[in-house]
């Protein structure tokens, strides 16, 4: 067992991601049918291109909060305090000047994307060319926050993160409320958006210089270290563009060729794939502990990537179960019946999905700890061509539910591909049984999604918790009995 310290750090590490993650969600939860009401369906469909614009500019910034998290992680303890400090303000003067030149360019094609991407009509394209230039703006701001961010997670300072993680979250579903109650239009929305951007900014930044204070005086680091984390920020740049292309294509495809029925789609999955906070919560408190870790423990790392895999697929798996065996009902009782019946099934597929990927999400962090930013890319990469002409032929011929379906598919192509690269790191009996037992959870969900009667998958969602309860109980009794946190895993699969 890990000493009980180290134990409570961890589990009050995680409670802050989930916090700062899920309290978002619960905002979402209340505006989200506001929002749709008011707005309608096309224009609520800009919106959530909005929103997902300004979640994936973050992308230009190299990934440097990751590199920078994972550089940092390992100066600290060797008291290189003041070459982090010059590598911060070498990586934020480069990322101010790359966040002004995206920021002109998405202002240029501003009317590109409205007029002939979308095809919009011309007074609603008038106003999302609108809202799209005022987002412009805001690139250089969110750009420069996941390198702040990624600064405080090196020093272990997840509770300021995650108080301006809520900070932000909150204002991105509540900010379109006020604007649209002061009367205001796409291009309102994306200035209230943008103006919580800029506020979450200034706060990371504060927190940063008081944690950091040899961040007073200004130094750039010698160029071997900023090509050494360009180099490693950049294919986990690849990666993650990929990994966005892989995930949201089917968002920009659908509003390409079918705008009008894109909120049937981008509702439930605006509310599934916020389950991704749960690996989030877990990842960012692992992945500086398993980049400490790898130089120097590699047993104490299998045994954490142990916990966090199976933290993560025991806390899913009840969620998920619920969310595909009582969609409809949640549906209707969110929304309208008739919206329920036409995303419903989208919402099982979609949820059955992110499941996948959370697994996928444990096996790439470790990879990327590892230092391994070009086989993560490259895994991405490998997928991608496939997918995205399976996806074309999806939108244009075969529905909504074949997109959610291919969605899924890709996921667990995604996963199988991430595992076998990180099996020189991890590989050993107890992660073999951990996949397993994912996989037969999945079955599971299977039967509670194939079930059509009210009451069977009622039925099927009772047992799915009983039997999840037991998996829960053996967990946690494992982790306090086990001897150390570098012995082996003794427990059950879930557990492990």
């Amino acid at each position: 067992m890990m000493p009980r310290n180290a134990d409570s750090r961890f589990s009050r590490s995680v409670t802050f991601n989930l916090l700062g993650l899920g309290l978002p969600l619960l905002v979402a939860t209340v505006t989200i049918p506001y929002l749709l009401k008011m707005l309608g369906e096309e224009r609520f469909g800009i919106l959530s291109l909005v929103w997902t614009f300004l979640a994936y500019t973050g992308l230009l910034d190299l990934a440097a909060g990751r590199a920078l998290t994972q550089r940092v992680s390992v100066l600290l303890p060797e008291g290189r305090v003041r070459e982090g400090a010059a590598l911060c303000w070498t990586v934020f003067a480069v990322l101010g000047l790359t966040g002004v030149l995206a920021g002109v360019a998405l202002a240029v094609l501003a009317p590109a994307i409205a007029t002939r991407w979308l095809r919009l009509p011309a007074e609603l394209a008038l106003e999302s060319e609108r809202a799209f230039r005022v987002i412009a703006l805001a690139v250089p701001v969110t750009i420069g926050t996941d390198a702040a961010r990624g600064l405080l997670e090196a020093h272990r300072k997840f509770g300021v993160v995650n108080a301006v993680r809520v900070v932000g979250g909150v204002w991105t579903f509540a900010g379109p409320v006020f604007a649209l109650r002061l009367g205001g239009d796409l291009g309102m929305i994306a200035a209230f958006l943008a103006a919580g951007k800029a506020t979450v900014l200034g706060l990371l930044l504060y927190s940063c210089f008081r944690t950091m204070p040899a961040l007073k005086t200004p130094s750039l680091a010698a160029p071997r270290h900023l090509i050494d984390l360009v180099s490693f920020g950049g294919w986990v740049t690849v990666s993650n563009v990929a990994g966005m292309l892989l995930g949201y294509s089917d968002r920009f495809l659908l509003a390409r060729f079918a705008l009008a029925s894109l909120a049937y789609y981008v509702t439930p999955g605006e509310i599934v794939t916020k389950l991704w906070l749960i690996p989030a919560a877990f990842t960012t408190v692992y992945f500086p502990e398993f980049s400490a870790g790898l130089a120097a423990a590699q047993d104490r790392v299998r045994v954490h990537f142990r916990e966090c895999l199976g933290s993560v697929l025991l806390l899913l798996f009840p969620i998920v179960l619920g969310i595909v065996c009582l969609a409809p009902e949640i549906l209707s009782f969110w929304i309208s019946s008739e919206f329920a019946e036409k995303s419903a099934r989208l919402m099982q597929w979609l949820t059955v999905g992110v499941l996948i990927n959370s697994a996928a999400q444990v096996y790439l962090v470790l990879i990327l700890a590892k230092g391994w930013g070009r086989r993560a890319a490259l895994a991405e990469l490998a997928i991608l061509p496939a997918y995205l002409g399976t996806l074309w032929w999806a939108v244009s011929h075969a529905g909504l539910e074949a997109v959610a379906i291919l969605w899924t598919v890709r996921a667990a192509l995604e996963l199988v591909w991430l595992a076998v690269i990180a099996s020189d790191i991890v590989l050993a009996r107890n992660e073999r049984r951990t996949m397993l037992s994912g996989l037969a959870g999945i079955v599971f969900i299977g039967l509670g999604f194939s079930a059509h009667r009210p009451a069977v998958r009622s039925l099927v969602l009772a047992v799915g918790l009983m039997l999840w309860l037991v998996a829960a109980l053996r967990h946690g009794s494992t982790r306090t009995g086990s001897p150390s946190a570098e012995g082996p895993c003794e427990g059950p699969s879930l557990g492990c």
